[in-house]
């Protein structure tokens, strides 16, 4: 078993560039504001840092974990095929 690789969380998120407009359409590869910290599982553990809107996402197998550290989001939920917008979550 390997042991685990310590991630400079402050480092990689202080490197990140910012996009301003993130759109549905908006490409993820080669951009400076999406860095992998880790491979997990079937997918990553990621860092952003933009403004905007992303597409939905749908995830049947797995769950995903969104965690803010800065600034506001609004979740939409797919309940029973019901969406439910979350309170937006703002975090200093």
């Amino acid at each position: 078993m390997t042991s685990p690789i310590p991630i400079d969380l402050a480092a990689t998120i202080g490197s990140l560039g910012f996009l301003p407009n993130r759109t549905p359409t908006t490409s993820e590869t080669e951009s400076d504001w999406v860095a992998e910290l880790a491979q997990y599982r079937d997918g990553g553990i990621f860092a952003v840092h933009y403004a905007g809107e992303t597409e939905w996402e749908r995830h049947q197998i797995g769950d995903e974990i969104v965690m803010v550290i800065e600034g506001s989001t609004t979740m939409t939920l797919l309940v029973n095929g019901d969406e439910h917008k979350q309170s937006s979550v703002r975090c200093r």
